[in-house]
């Protein structure tokens, strides 16, 4: 790790956390209101590798919440993620995907699910699930929405919704620009701490009453991690 330009990070984690915070692979799945600041702060914090992993393009309603431009209208989310990494820390290393594929996330240490549809947040806790990975998710609408660290050796997004269908969605409220900022944040704070101490742990906030709270999670005969009844994938792939 550079030093020089790390120095301020350096000096409030450590050289040991920083040095760890340099060797990992990230894939960040969904580029949009969540995962596109979540990217740019994986990149300033000096990753290995960032993995993104998207199929949109750029439209103009998305520049209320998301890191994009006026001029990356039109342009795929993944294609203007990369060139914004490269202009912030062009050590850090980019690869683009833009459909889900089990071999994709086998190369990361960890991913972050930013997706705002509910049976593709189930598909990629199938994916964990199968392939034993942890991953962090969050999901937000006006100014509430819930965020976590997954260990599916304890428990998966399965234990927390039991198949519901009612997730916390932006498309169902919208969406306050100040909630993107402050669940992105927690996210990567929920990573920096997975490096120390890889307990899993669910929050729910309401930024309406300026509160934050765990959420207890108990798994009983879970039909995704325990029994390995998948619904959304074929035996955990796709």
């Amino acid at each position: 790790m550079d030093k020089a330009r790390f120095f301020p990070q350096i000096k409030f984690f450590g050289e040991k956390l920083s040095d760890e915070i340099s060797k990992k692979e990230v894939l960040v799945v969904g580029i949009g209101g969540i995962g596109s600041w979540i990217v740019e702060m994986l990149a300033r914090m000096g990753v290995k590798k960032i993995g993104v992993l998207d199929y949109d393009r750029v439209e103009i309603h998305n520049l209320t919440r998301q890191n994009y431009r006026e001029k990356d209208v039109g342009s795929l989310k993944v294609d203007t993620s990369e060139e914004r990494v490269r202009e912030i820390n062009s050590k850090v290393m980019v690869e683009k995907f833009n459909e889900i594929k089990l071999e994709y996330f086998k190369k990361f240490d960890l991913f972050f699910d930013c997706v705002d549809n509910i049976d593709t947040k189930y598909l990629l806790n199938e994916i964990s699930v199968y392939i034993g990975k942890p991953y962090i998710f969050g999901t937000i609408s006006g100014n509430r929405g819930f965020f976590g660290y997954i260990d599916p050796k304890y428990f998966c997004f399965y234990d927390i919704y039991h198949g519901k269908r009612d997730c916390v969605s932006c498309r169902d409220e919208g969406i306050d620009v100040s909630s993107v900022f402050f669940i992105s944040s927690l996210m990567v704070k929920l990573f920096i701490r997975s490096i120390f101490d890889p307990s899993p742990r669910v929050y729910h906030f309401n930024l309406s009453e300026f509160s934050i709270e765990e959420v207890k999670v108990k798994r009983k005969d879970c039909r995704i991690c325990m029994r390995r009844d998948f619904e959304y994938s074929r035996d955990g792939s796709v």
